[in-house]
């Protein structure tokens, strides 16, 4: 009797063990198949990693950039990671800057990331209506914009244009005599980093407001919001998109990109010029 009861035992035990091994088992397998919705650490997978998951712009040079940025981002789905990582986003505002290679074309990319050169003085500045300095081809297209805005009457002017580097610094430095770096940075660019040295963009005002801020509450902000795609120009800086810029929101600070690429950044429904440029213009869609 002391044998079977031994017996009866061993069996017993060597059930539980197998059962043990198969919990297991289902257990692994269940944490490998739900590898593909986890972001964070789990990016560089092979079932993420594989090239059908893989958005078109997605780099391989920049794995392990993708990686560390999903990690540290939880709450971002891949395609973000990928294209804030590809437009530098995953970096330190002015940390590792780079300069820009073009800096005369309409799609020139400045911001804390991407500087003009030292001695950059932008091509064919011309004066507009109320003084403001720009670019030609802004220009005729912000004349056009204000001229209509008029007729639909929510008249605006041109506050400031174009300035020179060593303007934007003198007027970044007078910023730091009351408020700290860190202040500062959230609403004027470093100079070279600025994207009025571009001649390509402008702040908005009305006649009654005297504070910027205040534009925002106009009928003007609203229509320019609404119209500018339509001139070649984007509100540059949004609620949206200031993880991304590093700036307030500005509805009064638009920027000229062409009528072709703002048609085409509207219809997209991108948020940023940064997003725009890494799914449409860097890197190309697929045809469909």
């Amino acid at each position: 009797m002391r044998k079977l009861s031994l017996v009866a035992l061993a069996l017993l035990v060597l059930i539980c063990g197998i059962s043990l091994v198969a919990c297991a088992s289902g257990d692994s397998e269940r944490d490998s198949s739900g590898s593909s919705s986890s972001l964070g650490s789990d990016l560089g997978s092979e079932e993420i990693a594989a090239d059908d998951a893989k958005p078109y712009y997605y780099e391989e040079g920049r794995a392990e950039r993708y990686a560390s940025y999903a990690e540290a981002n939880p709450e971002l789905s891949y395609d973000e990671v990928v294209w804030r990582v590809d437009a530098d986003v995953d970096k330190g505002f002015y940390e590792d800057t780079a300069v820009a290679d073009d800096p005369n074309s309409q799609l020139v990319l400045i911001n804390k990331h991407s500087s003009l050169p030292d001695d950059f003085v932008p091509q064919n500045i011309v004066s507009i209506s109320g003084g403001a300095e720009l670019r030609a081809d802004a220009a005729e297209a912000i004349e056009e914009m204000m001229r209509d805005a008029s007729q639909a009457g929510v008249p605006f002017f041109v506050r400031t244009g174009y300035r020179s580097i060593a303007w934007q610094r003198d007027l970044y430095n007078s910023y730091l005599e009351r408020d700290t770096q860190v202040e500062v940075d959230t609403y004027s660019a470093r100079p070279g980093f600025s994207e009025h040295n571009t001649g390509l963009t402008m702040d908005l005002s009305v006649e009654h407001v005297t504070d910027m801020h205040n534009f925002d509450n106009t009928p003007q902000s609203a229509w320019v919001a609404e119209n500018a795609w339509k001139y070649g120009y984007i509100v540059r800086y949004t609620e949206e998109n200031s993880p991304i810029t590093g700036y307030i929101e500005e509805q009064w600070h638009i920027r000229f990109i062409g009528r072709e690429h703002a048609k085409a950044m509207k219809e997209s429904g991108v948020g940023s010029l940064e997003e725009y440029l890494v799914k449409y213009v860097w890197h190309l869609p697929p045809e469909k």
